[in-house]
């Protein structure tokens, strides 16, 4: 990758959106955070049980492929995983949403993102 292993937010937010294109009406919300030259990616879906919550996982995985030269990290955090399913409390305070957009019921320009 050109630039060494720096990595630009929007080009890997870019990149997971279009990896998550069919699964989107899973995902709740996408955070980057950005520590000591690692980029880790927090996924909030809707609750998911073991075997989805699996195939989000492997649908990240290109992410490495595009950036093979990055430190990546992601992250999902299951609701169903957390007390009273508040998986927003394991969100870092200095977590960027990344947006993205969802075709669910023909509204083609929605917002998806969930805020802290």
């Amino acid at each position: 990758m050109a630039g060494g292993n720096e990595v630009k937010p929007e080009e890997l937010g870019r990149r997971l959106v279009a990896a998550l294109a069919r699964p989107r009406e899973l995902v709740r919300g996408i955070w980057i955070t950005t520590r000591r030259g690692t980029v880790t990616i927090w996924i909030l879906p809707q609750p998911l049980d073991p075997e989805t919550q699996r195939r989000l996982y492997e649908r990240t995985a290109v992410l490495y492929d595009f950036f093979p030269d990055a430190e990546l990290a992601v992250h999902v955090l299951n609701p169903g995983w957390f007390k009273d399913g508040d998986a927003l409390s394991a969100l870092p305070p200095d977590a960027q949403p990344i947006p993205f957009t969802t075709t669910e019921g023909g509204d083609s320009g929605r917002k998806n993102v969930a805020t802290p």
